[in-house]
This record gives structure tokens, C-alpha cells and sequence, in this order.
């Protein structure tokens, strides 16, 4: 599940962040439509992190991905797990442009045609 192998971190000075990737994000209109549930991927993730400073304790552990897609699904699993944070990467246009053009483009077809 993460980007990058737990015997990647080996203590040279180079700052190691392993990334939990949780599977495709779920939601929008081209989300994955079966993830596992917030206390499901919560669990998952502590598992991984928990994995990972086993070997190095000396990393930077984040999530991404699955059921991680708002800004309220990284809160939660930063509050319940060891980990530093979010990789945002898609989502945060991804959700945000899916939400606004729709509108956007709605009040545009409200347009009176002559």
C-alpha cells in the first residue's frame, strides 16, 4: 500500500515519506464506486503506518486516496492514527471543479435566449 518500501528508509539523512494509498478516491463522477469505510480505511492506515515505523521510526507517514477525499475524512484519520497528513493531489481540484462547473454552467443555461 505505500509508495515507498519501509527498507527505502535507511537512515541516510534523506527525509522518507511513505504514502499510505488507499485505492482509488471515491465520489465525483468518476470516483470509485465501492472503498472501504472511513473506520475501515482508519484502521488500514494506522496498520501501514504502524508497519512502517517498525522498521524507521524516523519517517514521515501520509495517507491518500479511497475513502480520503474531503477535507473532514483526512481530519479524522489524522486524529485517530500516527500519521503527519493528506496528500491532496487530485482531489483537491478534482472535487473542488466538479462541484462548480455544474453550477456554473447551470446558471449559464438559465440565460434568456432571444
Amino acid at each position: 500500500m505505500s509508495s515507498i518500501h519501509p527498507s527505502d528508509a535507511n537512515g541516510t539523512g534523506t527525509l522518507v515519506v511513505i504514502v499510505t494509498h488507499m485505492g482509488a478516491m471515491r465520489d465525483g463522477t468518476i470516483g470509485a464506486k465501492t472503498v472501504p469505510d472511513l473506520q475501515d480505511t482508519t484502521k488500514q492506515v494506522q496498520e501501514v503506518s504502524n508497519a512502517d515505523f517498525s522498521v524507521n521510526p524516523n519517517i514521515v507517514c501520509m495517507s491518500y486516496g479511497g475513502t480520503i477525499a474531503t477535507a473532514k475524512t483526512p481530519a479524522f484519520i489524522n486524529q485517530n492514527t500516527n500519521i503527519l497528513g493528506f496528500v491532496g493531489v487530485s482531489s483537491i481540484e478534482r472535487f473542488a471543479c466538479k462541484s462548480s462547473i455544474p453550477k456554473i454552467t447551470a446558471s449559464y443555461k438559465k440565460a434568456p435566449v432571444n
